[in-house]
């Protein structure tokens, strides 16, 4: 990369949030005493039950399937519930 196309490269804010979030989980998992409380060990904890297991599974599903960008606005529920939980998303009302 040339200096001219870094000095163009800008973080936006989704960009920033994606890497608090990644350091946030970093420094929890390092900070953590106690193995059963890493993230990975609660989840498989809540996966040990049927219901856990259901609404972790969902949960994980949904997030990646999100993530991918691999659902259509109107069958992606995290876009569905910023419609309802914020203004304005891609431009709608």
């Amino acid at each position: 990369m040339t200096r001219a196309t870094i000095e163009n490269v800008r973080l936006r804010t989704g960009d920033r949030a994606i890497i608090i979030g990644a350091a946030a989980i970093v420094i929890y998992e390092k900070a953590v005493r106690d193995d059963a409380d890493l993230i990975s060990h609660r989840v498989s904890a809540y996966r040990k039950h049927w219901l856990g297991r259901i609404v972790a599974d969902a949960v994980i599903l949904t997030t990646a399937l999100h993530l991918a960008a691999a659902l259509e606005p109107e069958f992606d529920v995290f876009h569905i519930a910023m419609k309802h939980l914020r203004r304005n998303v891609g431009g709608e009302q």
